[in-house]
């Protein structure tokens, strides 16, 4: 249990990386701790405001909420920028970031995967099955 320092909601929390790994953030980096709504408006609202083809949209239905969160979303945005012109390391280059809806079921049957395969990250497992099935 933590505090949502968006919404300031008491639930459990998410850890949020201000400049994310994906962009060649620290995996060391700066933290913070938001609830999983903010958590996931504050990555689509960046994405949707840094996306040249699309309207942006603010994924936060409350405006206040919304001032709360853009100096992260800001973060995410300038993080981008660098990224795709190239001032980041080319090995943070190759990391990619997926998002994926699964339902709570789902969401257990991974960990419990990863568990029974004798791993203790789930990155590292999604890494390695991914790899397995791309060789021949």
């Amino acid at each position: 249990m933590g505090k949502c320092i968006v919404c300031g909601k008491e639930c459990h929390t998410e850890l949020h990386h201000i400049i994310p790994i994906c962009y060649g953030g620290d995996k060391n980096g700066k933290l913070v701790e938001l609830c999983e709504s903010c958590h996931f408006n504050i990555h689509k609202t960046a994405e949707s405001i840094s996306a040249k083809t699309v309207e942006s949209k603010n994924w936060f239905g409350n405006f206040n909420l919304l001032k709360k969160a853009s100096v992260f979303i800001k973060a995410i945005i300038e993080a981008k920028r660098n990224y795709q012109e190239g001032n980041v390391s080319q090995d943070l280059r190759k990391r990619r970031m997926i998002v994926v809806e699964m339902s709570d079921f789902e969401w257990k049957r991974l960990h419990k995967a990863k568990s029974d395969k004798g791993y203790t990250n789930l990155v590292n497992f999604i890494q390695d099955y991914l790899v397995s099935l791309t060789r021949f």
